[in-house]
Parts: structure tokens; C-alpha cells; sequence
């Protein structure tokens, strides 16, 4: 069984799908986010050059 890879800061569904990699789907977590409120968050995403 091939493993699935990680693909950080890919947007690219097209090209996730052709390396095998995942999609995660965030909808509802910044819905939970939006209606609960939150006392501090942090946000990271890939540094691009």
C-alpha cells in the first residue's frame, strides 16, 4: 500500500491529486472559530519566496 504525502502549501487540487498527496478541508473548524470565539489563536502557513 503507497503511502499519501503531506503537500504543504499546495492549492493546486489538480496537482494534489496527481501526487497522491491529501486535501484537508478547514470549513468547519473556522466555522467553530467564527461562532465560538477564540482567546488567542495562532495561524501558521508555509513561507513562500
Amino acid at each position: 500500500m503507497e503511502r499519501r504525502k503531506i503537500l504543504l502549501g499546495e492549492s493546486d487540487f489538480r496537482n494534489m491529486i496527481q501526487h497522491k498527496g491529501y486535501y484537508v478541508d478547514k470549513t468547519l473548524f473556522i466555522k467553530e472559530v467564527v461562532d465560538n470565539g477564540c482567546g488567542s489563536a495562532l495561524y501558521a502557513s508555509a513561507a513562500l519566496w
